[in-house]
């Protein structure tokens, strides 16, 4: 490839580019905690520091950079100079390492936007994690991150051998520039086929006019039903907060038996019911159901791989409603709605149709128009994602949580994003310092939901307890 060549970016994957301003930086992150081998040797972590700078020479797009020119026409060129140190960070955490210490950390390093003139991407390695740990923190821009979110990239580095020593790191796994570039993607969206066009054209028209119809209906995303005004809906700048929270399938799985539905809605229930403890304490719970974003990924029929063609979806998370039975019957339904909407969408020209039904967010994001736009949802919630279902290693440490780390957009200061791994489903909050000084709270009170919705149905703990 030409050095001095200048990729072209889909249009999809450009937006995260367009979007990106120093208050809401679009990078996606990836934390997870690792268990040091019993028998490892007392330099194992500096080993593996040295092993991963080894790896110096990146392939496309991981040695791209952003190429200089406005912000609209996204374009990749290559780094001249490619420095991995300054990409590849060893940290050291303060005693006693335990998690307070962990999250401030990955909160000010998740904080920071990636360079303009670097790679769109860092790793950074950290010891002194309590327990004979150590954790992972990967940083990625959201335009190179396709999917809803980055682990693909952190499971190059891991196997289900324990005993394995070697590891091919993603950016050592090159991508064809025609095909990472978005050139077929770009082409295809201005000259598809007319059948295409008018499926999508015809999708778009019938979501607007069910808008019109429901106005209130919580899966209308082109014309959203009234979403209530929350301080999570207040202007943010780049400071970030993470907190976490870990929870045992099994003792999910036992509860959404006794209670007739299924873990998804059960996690929905969690995240609703900590939200209105948390905002009740402050009395600022709107007197109307918050509403919670669903990024759904969608696919051509004859696309492979993850892609950055994500519609959202709406779900009332009902914390309007005082008795738990009450909230959870209604969540349910809300759930219910939600998989039908979810069948609904198109597997035709998804590119123009995600484009077309984002609209009212980008606008969200203007300087001057985002103030006049109403709040399409309140927060972000992607979920249950799937993980490896067994248990995987980094040259012989075992992965022991992993936790996927979204990015903020203006007027909505909370993501909550779930990775199922193994028996355990690993909650990561990412949210604006500023309005939500207090993260960890909401992952505290999603653990007492839990609790008290197991009195509820008069079960016994046998699954992870945090």
């Amino acid at each position: 490839m030409n050095r001095q060549q200048k990729i072209q970016m889909a249009p999809l994957d450009a937006m995260w580019r367009v979007m990106e301003t120093h208050e809401t930086p679009m990078h996606v992150g990836v934390l997870a905690q690792f268990k040091i081998p019993p028998r490892a040797a007392e330099g194992y972590l500096e080993e593996l520091a040295e092993y991963l700078r080894s790896f110096n020479r990146p392939v496309y797009p991981w040695n791209q950079r952003w190429s200089a020119g406005p912000d609209f026409v996204a374009r990749f060129e290559k780094i001249r100079d490619f420095d991995i140190e300054e990409h590849f960070r060893h940290h050291a955490l303060p005693k006693p390492g335990g998690e307070r210490q962990l999250g401030r950390l990955v909160s000010r390093l998740h904080s920071i936007a990636l360079g303009p003139n670097s790679a769109l991407w860092e790793i950074h390695l950290i010891e002194g994690l309590e327990a004979h740990r150590f954790a992972v923190y990967l940083k990625v821009h959201r335009a190179l991150a396709r999917g809803i979110t980055a682990v693909p990239l952190l499971m190059s580095f891991l196997g289900d051998n324990p005993r394995k020593r070697k590891i091919k790191p993603f950016w050592t796994i090159a991508h064809t520039p025609d095909q990472a570039s978005g050139e077929e993607e770009y082409v295809s969206w201005h000259s598809q086929g007319a059948n295409d066009l008018l499926r999508s054209t015809t999708r778009i028209g019938r979501d607007l006019f069910r808008s019109v119809q429901n106005p209130r209906e919580a899966a209308s995303f082109l014309l959203p039903g009234k979403t209530p005004r929350s301080t999570l809906n207040r202007k943010i700048n780049h400071q970030r907060r993470i907190a976490t929270q870990q929870f045992g399938i099994q003792r999910l799985a036992r509860l959404a038996e006794a209670a007739d539905s299924c873990i998804e809605d059960i996690l929905m229930y969690l995240c609703g019911t900590a939200l209105r403890r948390f905002f009740m304490e402050y009395n600022a719970l709107p007197t109307e159901s918050l509403i919670a974003g669903v990024p759904v990924e969608l696919h051509d029929e004859d696309e492979l791989g993850p892609s950055n063609a994500i519609a959202g979806l709406r779900l009332s998370l009902n914390t309007h409603l005082g008795d738990p039975e009450e909230r959870l019957d209604a969540i349910k339904g809300s759930m219910q709605s939600l998989r039908e909407e979810v069948e609904n969408l198109p597997h035709h020209a998804v590119a123009p149709y995600t484009f077309t039904r984002s609209l009212p967010i980008y606008g969200s994001q203007l300087p001057v128009v985002g103030n006049l736009v109403p709040p399409l949802f309140n927060l972000s919630i992607s979920g249950i994602v799937a993980g490896p279902k067994h248990a995987v290693f980094l040259r012989g440490a075992r992965l022991e949580a992993l936790y996927s780390l979204n990015v903020l957009m203006q007027h909505s200061a909370l993501s909550i994003d779930v990775i199922r791994y193994g028996d355990t489903l690993n909650v990561a909050l990412t949210g604006a310092r500023d309005t939500l000084p207090r993260l960890q709270r909401i992952a505290v009170y999603m653990g007492r939901a839990l609790d008290d919705l197991e009195k509820l149905y008069a079960l016994v703990d046998g699954g992870l307890r945090e």
